[in-house]
């Protein structure tokens, strides 16, 4: 299970804002948003878009629907840098053929978690 310890106040202050927004324009639940953070992957397609709407914001997704983990990088704890960015673009890379860019950004992150838990943060 990944330690949000190793996240600084200022970035989880930053993340919250994020979160707000997303929630803001995609009106999902909270309580997904909760089971998401402990790796429930509820298959909803508002909560697939307010994933999609995270990686925009982080930049980690473009309005092409590319993942480029790491263009989040000032965003992704140096201890765990390097595995999150290789990981994640692995998995981008196996769900690139999924069209809908809420679907590709939900499934991208699953796999995310199944490769490794121990990266595997949402907020």
């Amino acid at each position: 299970k990944f330690d949000d310890s190793i996240i600084s106040d200022d970035i989880k202050k930053l993340l919250k804002g994020l979160h707000d927004v997303c929630v803001g324009k995609i009106g999902v639940e909270e309580a997904l948003i909760e089971n998401l953070k402990n790796a429930e992957f509820t298959e909803d397609d508002k909560l697939k878009c307010y994933v999609h709407c995270l990686l925009i914001q982080v930049g980690a997704m473009d309005l092409a629907g590319h993942i480029d983990a790491e263009a989040a990088i000032e965003l992704i704890p140096e201890q765990i840098r390097v595995s999150v960015i290789q990981e994640a673009n692995k998995c981008a890379k196996d769900k690139e053929k999924i069209e809908n860019h809420c679907s590709r950004a939900f499934a991208t992150i699953k796999c995310l978690h199944d490769v490794n838990p121990d990266i595997y943060y949402m907020f």
